[in-house]
């Protein structure tokens, strides 16, 4: 055999080989940008909406574990509603990994202030009642003070646990400096000044609450929106959106004591009823 006829099929078994490898990694290529991950999300955010948690943490998982190209932004928003649907099932710690984790991964796409105030829910109801709150006030206000300001939200939590409520008052005004408002704030803090009854104040917080972008507590919330309206002995209007209220949720036993109540007071008949004996009485 010739050296030029070596040469050739040397060459033509490079170019079957190289022409192999490309078409493999063509293959895995379009294998990785190809997937159900967006799929699995969109299912998830579907569930999530629809209250069904569960389901929806179970899809975003099922998403988050596809492997897929350029999907990190993707990911680090399925993480957030993750994150979101653990804290509405209670699930702290779970949420508080879930947090940590979009926190480091978190590119500038998502607003710092949001993740670090769902940190500080995970990690103020993980941690709520596991210690003396006396001994913890001290290192989390050092946290604060180094710029750890999801711990506001602990140390306020830990203030009402005291009972020093001009100190809880001023951890969540510092937070909602540093992290901006959100439901759970609003609601913490309606909640607060509903009990004292300063209900101009309470509503003021409710309003700023429901106009968050955050949904994490709007249903409590609503509840004290009902709260108010009751207190200022507006029954039509309390009723009205407790009707609402428990319509979303006939399982609450809570939503289901306060309906029945107020459909009490928007139903009182003006005659009481000896009165009505009585006139019965007097047509025999």
């Amino acid at each position: 055999m010739s050296y030029r006829k070596e040469r050739k099929k040397k060459l033509a078994l490079i170019i079957v080989l190289t022409t192999l490898a490309i078409l493999i990694f063509t293959v895995v290529f379009v294998a990785l940008l190809l997937s159900d991950k967006e799929k699995l999300r969109k299912e998830g955010i579907k569930e999530y909406k629809a209250g069904h948690y569960e389901e929806a943490i179970k899809l975003f998982k099922e998403s988050l574990a596809e492997n897929q190209l350029f999907s990190e932004k993707m990911d680090l928003d399925t993480r957030m509603y993750l994150g979101t649907a653990q804290l509405k099932l209670h699930q702290y710690n779970e949420a508080e990994k879930t947090f940590i984790r979009v926190h480091k991964d978190n590119d500038g796409t998502l607003d710092d202030n949001k993740i670090d105030t769902f940190l500080g829910i995970a990690q103020s109801m993980k941690g709520y009642g596991d210690y003396q709150p006396e001994t913890i006030i001290p290192d989390l206000q050092r946290a604060v003070d180094g710029g750890n300001y999801s711990a506001l939200i602990y140390l306020a939590s830990c203030y009402y646990a005291t009972g020093d409520n001009e100190e809880m008052i001023k951890a969540y005004e510092e937070a909602i400096t540093h992290l901006g408002m959100s439901t759970y704030i609003a609601y913490q803090l309606s909640s607060y000044y509903l009990r004292v009854d300063d209900l101009d104040t309470a509503i003021a917080y409710i309003n700023d609450g429901l106009n968050c972008d955050d949904d994490m507590f709007t249903d409590k919330l609503l509840y004290n929106q009902v709260v108010y309206y009751e207190k200022i002995l507006d029954y039509k209007n309390a009723f009205e959106l407790m009707n609402e209220l428990y319509k979303s949720d006939e399982s609450n036993e809570e939503f289901r004591a306060e309906y029945d109540y107020l459909y009490t007071r928007v139903n009182i008949n003006p005659n009481p009823v000896h009165v009505i004996e009585e006139e019965e009485e007097e047509e025999k």
